[in-house]
């Protein structure tokens, strides 16, 4: 009778147990890229997107930081082992050949990557069309430049910098084809002095409005415009907060929106894997003074005809009436 006992009481304690984490929220794991959070930029609204979505239900969200690209594999890795993660967050096209060696060995769990793509039945890849923003962007550049040059500076010279160069390029062209658009990759996505000389060495060449898509490195190119009295063109959200009388728009990648919806998904059970892709027609990306709901935080007045112009791309480009190209 006492084994018995002491079973049932065993039997008991394992269905609480049981229950209670039963009833824990679910949990995300994200690994941001390079850089980390407080970039301003690419990583910080990644996690914004995760952060909506506590806000809406009960979650509970782990985020890790690599310092190099070494590290990705063993981070994805790491959260995979504990079994503990409803989906697991790659944030940043470097993280690609790591969740390729790691997604086949959990193939239970469902991770999101976002910014590249991982062909494997348990994973959904988020990317975007940036050539898109970039065109709008660039057709601002190019009406509003008074010295008939621009300059584009990028962070690491791979395929994914190249669509936002070439868009921007393409656009500014659109709509002043006498433009001169200056290019430059500074070669990394963390280091503000270095964008910061890459900006100096724009304006001391002419150049009036720099668009920089170089992730925290960026936000050198900012300082070099304030120090300048130049404008600067914000990425992937708007950060004319930074600096609002110098960023005088910003183009809208939507990360935090694709993220948002995609972790709805996952924890709602409906998350497929495959490729996701985000564009104008999509309503997540543009251009952030023709985004819904967006209120405008730089001060530098934008005129008319340069609104209706970009308007004008804008739609020609989601009815198809101009193919933005993705390589330069």
């Amino acid at each position: 009778m006492k084994r018995v006992g002491l079973v049932s009481v065993c039997l008991v304690l394992l269905l609480a147990l049981t229950g209670a984490l039963g009833s824990s929220p679910p949990q995300v794991g994200i690994v941001t890229s390079i850089g980390g959070l407080g970039d301003k930029g690419f990583n910080d609204f990644a996690f914004a997107g995760a952060q909506r979505v506590k806000q809406e239900m009960e979650v509970e969200i782990a985020i890790v930081e690599p310092k190099a690209i070494g590290d990705f594999e063993g981070l994805i890795r790491g959260f995979a082992v504990t079994g503990q993660y409803e989906v697991i967050v790659a944030v940043g096209f470097l993280q690609r050949d790591a969740l390729a060696v790691v997604a086949p060995e959990f193939p239970e769990q469902r991770f999101i990557i976002v910014d590249s793509v991982v062909e494997a039945p348990n994973v959904t890849s988020l990317i975007f069309r940036e050539q898109e923003g970039s065109f709008l962007v660039g057709v601002l550049a190019g009406m509003m430049t008074e010295t008939g040059r621009v300059g584009f500076i990028g962070g690491m010279d791979v395929p994914l910098i190249r669509r936002f160069q070439a868009g921007f390029a393409a656009g500014a062209q659109w709509a002043n084809p006498e433009v001169v658009v200056d290019v430059t990759y500074a070669g990394t996505f963390r280091d503000p002095p270095i964008g910061k000389e890459h900006a100096l060495a724009h304006f001391d060449r002419g150049a009036d409005i720099l668009f920089p898509a170089a992730g925290g490195t960026a936000l050198g190119v900012f300082d070099a415009a304030v120090e300048r009295g130049r404008f600067a063109i914000g990425v992937d959200v708007d950060q004319a907060h930074l600096a609002p009388g110098n960023i005088v728009a910003s183009m809208i990648k939507g990360i935090d929106t694709a993220v948002y919806h995609a972790l709805l998904d996952a924890l709602h059970g409906r998350l497929e894997p495959g490729t996701k892709e985000f564009g104008l027609a999509e309503g997540v990306a543009g251009i952030c003074f023709l985004m819904p709901d967006h209120v405008r935080t730089s001060t530098i007045p934008l005129p008319e005809e340069v609104v209706a112009r970009v308007t004008e791309a804008r739609q020609m480009i989601i009815d198809g009436l101009i193919a933005v190209p993705a390589v330069p």
